[in-house]
């Protein structure tokens, strides 16, 4: 038996691949022990900020990865850069420069722009990125009000969870607020298509103590905001530390608050108002998730009542259709819900034995026309700043690109809307 091993290992060394191989393995081991990590040549960027200065100049910050020990991201630490300079390009060397590695941008999640660029047009400082082969392409656009910087500077706090990435927050908003179509490419697809409306995600930093939606004043008509907060504001317990005037130490926190801007050829149009955010969460066919809401509801088994029922599940379809010339786009909503809240003024014993499944006629006729307000609101603002929410132009270019050609021809491209009919049919199902 023993012979019999010996013979199969004798014949293997007589193939010279056998030789190669170890030749090669000899020569690659040196390398391969002494030569220094990748890290210490390149910085590893996670997430890079844009901003104007006071002084009217290019800010670029970058958030590196700095490990320490183990190479677990426990115990890793992110550090904060930044350079001024003409353009992108300049801050990117100055970077290189101070940091005394090359800044890579393959890793770069997320890239967050100050909202004075986004007044004046983006497009010029994403052109870098564009033409850098080093950075992926589905970087994630986020707009910070309070400044790009500030933002990274509060992800770097020592009390800062790695795992809880701004991309996670995005992540997590996408199933209420569409917000992963906010990429790189997809800006551009947007850019250079026929509807060059494009929404951004709003992450801002705040008081740590300031709650999330506060706004000074709320009333019924305006809680549709609710349906977004769904998504809460981000568990980032994040914070930073800055002494203010009286020597008080203010703690900062992210906080997303679901909102979004309109981008209309890379310029800032418009905030989403908290009813047209309210009303692309629940017509919006990426999403899934929200609430839907009734008011003055009055049954048999409730009076004057505000009704919440929690989106388990959602399906939206659109279809582009002519009517005696005229184009109308059609949604087809279906929601499953279940019974979330109840606020009236008196309550019966009565009231708590209604199930999650409670949904009589009245009630969803309560909730239909709360959609059907909040929708026109949506196409009538749109309509008047030219934005096409759902994409409306795409469909009828699809389906019925002859009579879509003749009926541009007849309003002109940028007047498409104007004539455009909404409808819109709703079932409503309850999760038992």
């Amino acid at each position: 038996m023993k012979a019999k091993w010996w013979n199969i290992i004798r014949s293997k060394y007589k193939n010279m691949t056998v030789y190669v191989f170890l030749i090669l393995f000899g020569v690659a081991t040196p390398f391969a022990m002494f030569t220094p990590a990748q890290t210490e040549k390149v910085a590893v960027v996670t997430t890079l900020g844009i901003d104007k200065n006071e002084q009217g100049q290019l800010e670029v910050s970058v958030l590196t990865i700095a490990p320490s020990g183990s190479a677990t991201p426990e115990n890793q630490t992110l550090q904060l850069y930044s350079a001024v300079g003409e353009d992108v390009s300049q801050c990117m060397l100055r970077l290189s420069l101070a940091i005394g590695k090359e800044v890579g941008i393959a890793h770069c999640d997320s890239i967050v722009i100050d909202k004075t660029l986004l007044e004046e047009g983006i497009t010029p400082y994403l052109d870098y990125f564009v033409r850098s082969s080093n950075l992926i392409s589905n970087a994630f656009l986020i707009c910070c009000p309070s400044g790009a910087k500030e933002l990274l500077q509060v992800t770097t706090s020592e009390k800062n969870d790695y795992n809880l990435s701004l991309r996670s927050i995005i992540f997590h908003l996408d199933d209420y607020m569409f917000t992963t179509q906010a990429t790189l490419s997809y800006y551009y697809e947007k850019l250079f298509s026929q509807n060059p409306s494009y929404i951004m995600p709003i992450i801002d930093v705040k008081d740590s103590k300031e709650p999330t939606f506060a706004t000074g004043s709320t009333n019924a008509s305006t809680s549709e905001e609710d349906s977004t907060s769904s998504s809460g504001s981000s568990s980032n317990q994040q914070s930073s530390q800055g002494q203010s005037s009286s020597g008080e130490q203010n703690q900062k926190t992210i906080k997303s608050e679901g909102k979004s801007l309109v981008l209309y050829q890379g310029k800032l149009v418009k905030e989403l108002s908290q009813e047209e955010s309210y009303a692309m969460n629940i017509l919006a066919k990426t999403t899934s998730k929200g609430i839907l809401m009734a008011y003055d509801v009055t049954t048999d088994q409730l009076q004057n009542a505000k009704v919440t029922m929690k989106i388990t599940n959602s399906q939206v379809q659109y279809q582009a259709k002519f009517l005696d010339g005229k184009p109308v786009f059609h949604l087809d909503c279906h929601y499953v819900c279940s019974l979330d809240s109840i606020v009236m003024g008196e309550y019966e014993l009565s009231d708590y034995q209604a199930t999650t499944s409670y949904l009589d006629s009245i009630l969803e006729d309560k909730i239909k026309e709360h959609i059907f307000a909040i929708a026109s609101t949506l196409f009538n603002n749109g309509k008047s700043s030219k934005i096409d929410y759902l994409e409306s132009y795409r469909y009828f270019e699809a389906y019925h690109p002859q009579e879509w050609k003749e009926y541009l021809k007849k309003v002109g491209e940028e007047n498409y809307l104007d004539s455009m009919l909404y409808t819109i049919d709703i079932t409503i199902d309850t999760k038992i």
